[in-house]
């Protein structure tokens, strides 16, 4: 029995599918859907679109990672730039502070005196008669004193008290000595920051000390690294006001 007639009869009875018959020049019959040819376009136009979407994320990313370098070069350079300024000022720094200490030496206006005697001060505030002058005055007998009142039975003073004395002339500092009062308080000597510098704006720190102090205690406060300065400033750094007074009676000061 010849197989072709089965073929054309198995198309035919396909429900619901147009059949389109092909039949080569060996008898032979193909049977092609067009259900069939559309699954395949639809599949290759997926893959199409599926491919393209891959491009266009990859090139999304691309562009993201391109932005991100920019970005990363632009702040390296910065930093660069800032590091550069940075060390040129160092450079420019230290001979001029090499040439301030030969210049106070030449002209030798520092010394092994005591700078500070007799010389212009200040204080943060007062206490009847007791005046900085008090204590750059070369007499032990007497102090400063900052603003004190009584309150429920406790003296209190102000935050931050603070005494300074302008030199005169820039020098090598190297010792601060402050004389603690003799016959009273000396506990209050504590937490004292000394700084020193060229102006009142632009100071350093020289010493520390923590205490508190005895009466009549002498407290040195040595400089870790002599600087050159005018002005010299002692504070006490407590923001608390109870006993918060600054009452020493002299403070002096040595060059290098």
């Amino acid at each position: 029995m010849s197989t072709m007639p089965f073929f054309i009869l198995l198309c035919l009875f396909h429900v619901g599918l147009t059949c389109q018959i092909i039949i080569t020049g060996n008898n032979t019959v193909s049977c092609c859907t067009e259900l069939e040819r559309k699954v395949t376009e639809l599949g290759t136009k997926i893959q199409n679109n599926a491919l393209k979407t891959e491009v266009e994320e990859l090139k999304n990313r691309t562009e993201v990672i391109e932005n991100q370098n920019k970005a990363l070069e632009i702040k390296v350079r910065e930093f660069e730039r800032k590091v550069k300024s940075n060390a040129l000022m160092a450079k420019v720094d230290e001979p001029k502070e090499s040439t301030d200490v030969k210049q106070i030496w030449n002209k030798g206006s520092c010394g092994k005196k005591n700078l500070a005697l007799h010389k212009t001060c200040r204080q943060s505030s007062y206490h009847e008669h007791h005046k900085c002058d008090k204590a750059v005055d070369g007499d032990l007998s007497n102090f400063i004193h900052t603003q004190i009142t009584m309150k429920n039975g406790t003296w209190h003073g102000e935050s931050y008290p603070y005494f300074w004395v302008d030199l005169n002339n820039s020098c090598l500092i190297k010792l601060i000595k402050i004389y603690n009062r003799k016959e009273c308080c000396g506990d209050r000597l504590r937490n004292v920051e000394v700084t020193i510098g060229h102006s009142l704006s632009n100071m350093k720190l020289c010493g520390f000390y923590k205490g508190p102090a005895a009466d009549g205690e002498i407290v040195n406060i040595y400089c870790k690294v002599p600087m050159v300065a005018r002005y010299v400033k002692v504070m006490l750094k407590e923001n608390k006001i109870e006993e918060t007074v600054i009452n020493f009676a002299e403070v002096e000061v040595f060059a290098k």
